[in-house]
């Protein structure tokens, strides 16, 4: 079920070109996986698996982290960011979801890593920005990732208690 608030625009322009953001389906399932595993690449690299074993990890990985998010939002909004025609990430967003029901909470956002650090990260959560309005926006990220930075410069701050591999951080408007 979809919730009746805006969304980020189907396509953004930017210096990352031409991107379209579509609804997410069934189909999408093997370029999500592919996402999931790059996103975790540097974590089984550290773990020294052998390649069968961590593939084998980032498939039930996967499947519960899908499992859990249909489960926890039922009325997120997932969406496959495109360029070209082609998938080159994903945004997850459930426009009633944080926590007090009075924000918005963006569940996932992931690029392949061809398309990192292009601005197009940037460009969609400065959509999910404007389409939230007044209402305050959370997100989580594992402590030291990357994006910590991009979160930041857009206003991000951390809330809640500290502890944990992942932090939460809210953006009031």
């Amino acid at each position: 079920m979809m919730v009746s608030t805006p969304r980020p625009s189907d396509g953004a322009a930017g210096a990352a070109g031409r991107l379209r953001l579509r609804p997410q389906t069934p189909e999408d399932a093997g370029f999500l996986r592919l996402l999931f595993g790059e996103g975790r690449r540097a974590e089984m690299a550290a773990a020294g698996w052998p390649e069968a074993m961590a593939a084998a990890f980032l498939d039930d990985q996967f499947r519960l982290q899908s499992a859990h998010y249909a489960r926890a939002h039922p009325d997120a909004d997932f969406r496959i960011a495109e360029r070209a025609g082609r998938p080159v990430g994903r945004l997850a967003v459930d426009w009633g979801g944080d926590g007090a029901g009075t924000g918005v909470h963006v569940i996932d956002i992931a690029l392949r890593a061809a398309v990192q650090g292009r601005g197009i990260g940037t460009g969609l959560l400065r959509q999910v920005i404007a389409a939230a309005g007044a209402r305050p926006v959370t997100l989580q990220v594992v402590r030291g990732a990357r994006a910590a930075g991009l979160y930041a410069r857009l206003g991000f701050v951390a809330c809640g208690p500290a502890g944990g591999v992942h932090e939460t951080l809210r953006r009031v408007p």
